[in-house]
C-alpha cells in the first residue's frame, strides 16, 4: 500500500491537501473566533470525542500528504514552478482557514 501511495501523482497530493484545508475551514471556522479570548481551540468548536479524533485523523492525513509531496519533489519529477504554484495556492486558502 505504501508504494502504491509513494507513486500518486503530485497533483493528487495537492489536490487531497486542499480537500482537508477546506474540511478545516468549514468544520472549524478559525476566522469567527479570532477575536475572543481565550482564543478558541478544537474542543470548544467540537465537543464531542469522535470530532477531536477526526480532527487528529485529518491532521495526520494532511501531514502525510506533505511527506509523500516532499519526497516526490526530492525525487526531482516535477519543476520548480508547478511547486511555487501549489505553494501560492495554498497560501491563498491558509488565508481563510
Amino acid at each position: 500500500m505504501l508504494a502504491a501511495l509513494r507513486r500518486l501523482p503530485l497533483w493528487s497530493l495537492a489536490l487531497i491537501s486542499g480537500i482537508i484545508y477546506l474540511i478545516f475551514a468549514l468544520w472549524f471556522p478559525l476566522t469567527a473566533h479570532y477575536n475572543q479570548a481565550p482564543l478558541a481551540d478544537v474542543y470548544s468548536l467540537g465537543k464531542a470525542w469522535w470530532q477531536g479524533l477526526l480532527y487528529g485523523l485529518l491532521l495526520t492525513a494532511l501531514f502525510g500528504a506533505y511527506g509523500l509531496a516532499w519526497w516526490r519533489v526530492e525525487a526531482g519529477d516535477r519543476p520548480v514552478r508547478t511547486i511555487w504554484l501549489a505553494a501560492i495556492l495554498f497560501i491563498l486558502l491558509l488565508l481563510f482557514v
